[in-house]
């Protein structure tokens, strides 16, 4: 199996929210992340087109075509000579099946490391619980320690 790549947290965000709505506008997107302004967009731009490029996210643009790995180059090289937006507000993303394994993953892996977690944290918990009981109760076996 290849190795997956390591995703921050705000891009992971983006990939969950995708996973969460199934679709949305990018004008969405940018609301739920609280993005304003077009100069702010830059960051988030770059995350989606580095998913288009990695399988993980489609793209549909303003006419109704499908953008993904295999196209996105030869859609770049078309905005760019005809002056048109790459992203535009109105752009319609969705989660393809490796971002939705990349969500599912994570997930998985956070109950992977929060189980052991409880179970460790649980055991401490009962091992103060029975020294309190036992020093509250006069233990003998406290008493000969003590002696």
């Amino acid at each position: 199996m290849a190795e997956r790549p390591h995703i921050d947290k705000k891009s992971m965000k983006v990939l969950k929210f995708l996973y969460s709505t199934g679709e949305c506008t990018l004008s969405e997107l940018f609301k739920q992340f609280g993005i304003k302004g077009i100069q702010n967009t830059l960051p988030i731009n770059n995350i989606i087109i580095y998913f288009i490029k990695s399988r993980y996210i489609g793209l549909v643009d303003s006419n109704n075509n499908l953008i993904h790995q295999f196209t996105f180059d030869s859609y770049f090289e078309t905005c760019m000579s005809q002056g048109i937006a790459l992203l535009s507000p109105k752009h319609i993303l969705f989660l393809l099946p490796e971002g939705k394994f990349i969500v599912e993953e994570s997930r998985r892996n956070f109950f992977v490391f929060l189980i052991p977690l409880a179970i460790s944290i649980l055991s401490a918990l009962a091992s103060i619980a029975s020294i309190i009981i036992s020093l509250l109760n006069n233990s003998p076996i406290l008493v000969k320690l003590l002696e």
